[in-house]
């Protein structure tokens, strides 16, 4: 499995239903990815090991990038290590962390944006669909496992953690249930709530990418329609992901465009599109359900071309989006 390819594959895990209380002991978030790894100085033939989990998306992968050595802690070695992808320079480690910070901000997290409705027939298609069954699912799990307290006492960190989800998953379960849509205060400010996130935030967001690809591309000096060209061109040999592309920092691809793709295809899948260079159109449909006629910007266009036509996204996604 590539580098790439596993860089994919865990930005595109989420949280799931809270229903084993062995993850939530490792992972406060009841969710995936949680990767747990031996400690440096407990690395070696000798040495009872130790381990700690590491608990985000952003962390494990620059815990992997970092791992991707000639030698390695375990003294064991690789004739082709696989290249680094984080910035090399202190400005594009900058930007990559204030980036990859906002995708993955709970104001961002497409969980929000996958149980989110903005009126009362999109709500009921939600309710009755597979948004419906994670919301139930999931405080059916809190409520089973608040009740096995007395025969299996849990700790007051755990049993806080699930009053708190149950209080919070909740009142959107008394959502999803009602049927009094906008007359119901709390329906009424879910639907303005999901508004603002597709119609305002997310045009703010994508704005952001928009401009820093396109800062990016012209310091290069090399515009970012003839990088797409090149890029478009494909791979360069059987089996290789093309060298060059519209990314984020540059014509190289790095950490941050592998977060901003997968957040991107979520909501492209959420909007009803697919990974083809039309997908986006589905995006775009969605986010202007309020009617002002944005579009989104060339630049981030050129990306998802450039993301979509990667070896490595073919073998993740070969599926469809998920």
């Amino acid at each position: 499995m590539s580098l790439v390819y596993q860089y994919y594959w865990l930005c595109s895990r989420k949280a799931t239903a809270m229903t084993n209380l062995t993850t939530v002991r490792i992972n406060s978030t009841s969710g995936v990815p949680t990767l747990v790894v031996p400690l440096d100085k407990y690395v070696g033939p000798e040495t009872e090991s130790r381990y700690k989990a590491i608990v985000d998306t952003k962390s494990i992968l620059d815990f992997i990038d970092k791992s991707r050595t000639i030698i390695s802690r375990t003294h064991t070695t690789s004739s082709a290590p696989a290249p680094a992808l984080a910035p090399a320079t202190i400005d594009h480690l900058s930007v990559t962390n204030n980036l990859i910070t906002s995708l993955h901000s709970p104001e961002l997290d497409p969980i929000f944006f996958t149980v989110s409705a903005t009126d009362q027939s999109e709500l009921a298609e939600k309710a009755n669909g597979p948004a419906g069954l994670y919301v139930k699912q999931r405080q059916e799990a809190i409520l089973r496992h608040l009740a096995s307290d007395e025969a299996n006492p849990l700790s007051s960190r755990y049993k806080t953690l699930l009053e708190k989800e149950k209080e919070i998953n909740g009142a959107l379960l008394k959502v999803y249930q009602s049927t009094s849509g906008e007359q119901d205060p709390d329906t009424s400010a879910f639907f303005e709530k999901s508004k603002k996130k597709w119609q305002e935030e997310l045009k703010t967001v994508l704005e952001t990418f928009e401009k820093t690809i396109k800062d990016n591309h012209d310091s290069s000096g090399e515009s970012a329609e003839a990088k797409a060209a090149a890029s478009a061109r494909g791979p360069s040999a059987e089996g290789e992901d093309p060298p060059t592309g519209t990314y984020l920092l540059g014509d190289q691809i790095s950490l941050v465009d592998l977060h901003f793709f997968v957040w991107l295809a979520r909501l492209v899948y959420l909007s009803g599109g697919d990974l083809s260079v039309a997908g986006l159109s589905k995006l775009e449909e969605k986010i202007n359900k309020g009617g002002d006629g944005w579009k989104l910007g060339e630049n981030v266009r050129l990306f998802w071309q450039s993301i979509l036509i990667r070896d490595s996204v073919k073998k993740v996604y070969s599926g469809g989006i998920h």
